[in-house]
């Protein structure tokens, strides 16, 4: 089962955000009038850090202020909490590798994702690029020439 902080990291790393750039973001938010300091970016970096690593979990307010900043669900998130703490599995399905879910699904280049056939908590999106990766190496070492070190 996924974690609930992992749930926030796979959704931040799916949006293409660092933590640091998450955490700018975020303190920015509820004044867009004002520069944050670096101090303040620094120590939602450190909460946002402690939050995925499932050492702090965040409340409904900040996940609410996330929500604006990368693509989640809070109900997904509030609901791996609940699972995590009564130690039963959450019973809808995850993409392991971005954290989408029947209820929002990635886009990629042939439109939302579905599940995939082949892995049970894999978004076809995420085994596509998963595929193109393994294509790519394989091209790589087929290549004329190309050395193969055994």
């Amino acid at each position: 089962m996924i974690r609930p902080g992992r749930y926030l990291q796979l959704r931040r790393r799916a949006a293409g955000l660092s933590v640091l750039a998450t955490a700018s973001a975020l303190v920015g938010l509820p004044s867009a009038l004002r520069r944050a300091s670096v101090r303040e970016i620094n120590r939602m970096a450190d909460r946002l850090h402690a939050a995925e690593a499932d050492i702090a979990p965040l409340t409904e307010p900040q996940i609410g202020l996330l929500a604006n900043v990368i693509p989640l669900q809070p109900v997904v998130y509030f609901g791996l909490c609940t699972a995590r703490a009564m130690g039963f599995g959450w019973p809808r399905r995850i993409c392991t590798e971005c954290g989408c879910t029947d209820t929002m699904a990635c886009l990629d280049a042939h439109g939302p994702c579905a599940w995939s056939c082949n892995t049970a908590d894999l978004c076809t999106a995420c085994e596509n690029k998963q595929l193109d990766a393994l294509l790519a190496s394989v091209a790589t070492i087929a290549r004329p020439g190309a050395q193969v070190a055994l």
